[in-house]
């Protein structure tokens, strides 16, 4: 039985060599790329982010509308008006400047692997223990905030419910609506 294979193509150089068959130039880096390489590593991630969808992925992640719903009441009956007046900038200044050493810190580092890999470079020994701690107060953080965001969550659900529908969630306290929570330990 005759091999019956289509004959194989010649594969054109690749459009930077050139055709004579030297050696092909040193591809035109970026800066950032030239960092990278500097670093070990060759760009693979394609940074197309626009400046619009950096700003709704970090403001999903900061959670300003959920904090600032839920943490009015809070801070209104703790420190009152002139706590929620002064402490937005306050504590906004303060939140800009750890923002901008981060920055600072990525600018010098950039790097996919972000937090981690920073601290793996910046430590002065021990880069692996300190990125691990790293990651792991960084979980750590995550789950307190989201705890912390359900938490007050709870309490905008509790107050909409006992104004809406007069049923008050709270397992002591028997309201007009106990019929309705019969699945409530409460009850």
């Amino acid at each position: 039985m005759p091999d019956e294979r289509p004959a194989e193509t010649p594969v054109a150089p690749p459009p930077s060599a050139p055709a004579d068959g030297s050696p092909a130039a040193e591809p035109v880096r970026s800066a950032d790329e030239q960092r990278l390489h500097e670093l070990g590593y060759t760009q693979e991630l394609a940074r197309s982010m626009s400046g619009f969808s950096n700003f709704a992925v970090s403001f999903s992640i900061i959670s300003v509308l959920s904090g600032c719903l839920t943490l009015y009441g809070f801070g209104m009956a703790t420190g009152g008006p002139a706590e929620i007046v002064w402490g937005w900038p306050v504590v906004g200044l303060m939140t800009l400047f750890v923002g901008l050493a981060m920055a600072e810190v990525c600018s010098s580092y950039p790097t996919a692997g972000g937090l981690y890999y920073w601290a793996a470079r910046l430590a002065p020994r021990n880069g692996p223990l300190a990125s691990w701690f790293t990651g792991w107060f960084n979980f750590m953080g995550q789950v307190a905030v989201t705890a912390g965001v359900d938490f007050g969550a709870a309490f905008f659900t509790n107050a909409l419910l006992e104004m809406q529908f007069g049923f008050s969630a709270t397992p002591r306290t028997p309201s007009r609506s106990s019929r309705w929570c019969c699945w409530s330990t409460a009850c």
